[in-house]
């Protein structure tokens, strides 16, 4: 990892489409909550990793004004998808701000393995991975649901209401595991 760095993780975020507990707000509403939660939590130098769902529509305003070196992961999965990850890459590559190249990466890969932080991402929650014999912990979205004894932990914007840091995630999870073993 990058000195000052943290790194962190988050999944359907769906700018411009309230779920969930915030499905009673505009869109409006939603887009500036997750724009004040997200830059609340991370810094400019941090590190997101968005696992997928970031939105629907134009969303290049929208990382515009977030915080963050954003890495997306390339978890298209059909032609709205693959239309929205090339809309955003056009956006971002024809900028006149050069250093959003910098800031702005898109993975090749829907599986993404940070060594330095043990773990691995993906969009999907996983039944296997390497490492997962030691405790490597596996960071998905698309599903609330987390499997704590093996590791696989949901990353959606909706549980954690804002990218939430590798470090603090599996401190937690550790904590929770210590619990339930006594």
């Amino acid at each position: 990892m990058v000195k000052n760095k943290n790194i962190f993780i988050t999944s359907d975020v769906w700018f411009n489409r309230p779920i969930g507990e915030f499905s009673f707000m505009t869109n409006e509403e939603y887009n500036n909550m997750v724009i004040d939660n997200w830059n609340n939590t991370v810094n400019k130098n941090d590190i997101v990793y968005v696992l997928g769902g970031f939105g629907i529509g134009d969303c290049y305003d929208f990382v515009l004004k977030l915080n963050g070196e954003i890495h997306f992961l390339n978890s298209v999965f059909g032609k709205s998808d693959r239309n929205f990850r090339n809309v955003m890459r056009d956006s971002v590559e024809n900028s006149v701000d050069k250093e959003l190249n910098k800031r702005i990466i898109f993975e090749s890969n829907q599986i993404l393995v940070i060594p330095e932080e043990d773990c691995i991402l993906s969009y999907f929650p996983l039944s296997d991975w390497a490492g997962k014999s030691t405790d490597t912990f596996c960071f998905h979205g698309y599903t609330n649901n987390h499997n704590i004894s093996e590791n696989n932990i949901s990353c959606k914007l909706e549980l954690w209401k804002n990218p939430v840091s590798i470090k603090e995630i599996k401190n937690v999870f550790l904590k929770f595991e210590k619990i339930l073993s006594k």
